[in-house]
């Protein structure tokens, strides 16, 4: 599950000041929506290419079939309608649904959001398994 498809998101630190900017020109923001999210699409396999550079240790995107999916899910105690909704998202967001990108945060603060890789390096600390222990020795 995932495909290849794009998805662009923003950290909310990105987003500090919105609220400032907002209240500075009300009239301006009047009965607008923003859509907040970054200036880059990324696949799950830049996302892992990323995460190499940050943590200096290779990252690769393994997907996971919808199956294997579903049963992980129950099997974590998910209600069936919780996972009918998950599934039915990822099959979106792999069939391209979240690949889009806007200019609405840059527009709004006058500075372009944070971008993937300078966020993965801030943290990458946190993106390591740590304890976790796993019956799969490729994986960490």
């Amino acid at each position: 599950m995932g495909g290849q498809a794009g998805r662009s998101g923003t950290h909310r630190a990105s987003l500090r000041g919105r609220r400032r900017t907002r209240r500075a020109d009300p009239q301006r923001h009047h009965g607008r929506t923003y859509t907040l999210i970054g200036p880059r699409s990324v696949s799950f396999d830049e996302v892992a290419e990323e995460l190499t550079g940050a943590r200096r240790r290779s990252v690769t995107y393994r997907p996971v079939h919808d199956d294997t999916m579903r049963e992980t899910l129950c099997g974590y105690g998910l209600g069936g309608w919780l996972v009918d909704m998950l599934e039915e998202y990822a099959q979106a967001y792999a069939a391209g649904w979240g690949d889009l990108t806007t200019s609405a945060v840059t527009e709004l603060l006058g500075r372009s959001p944070r971008d993937l890789a300078d966020f993965l390096r801030g943290h990458a600390g946190h993106f390591s398994l740590g304890g976790l222990r796993t019956a799969d020795p490729t994986v960490g």
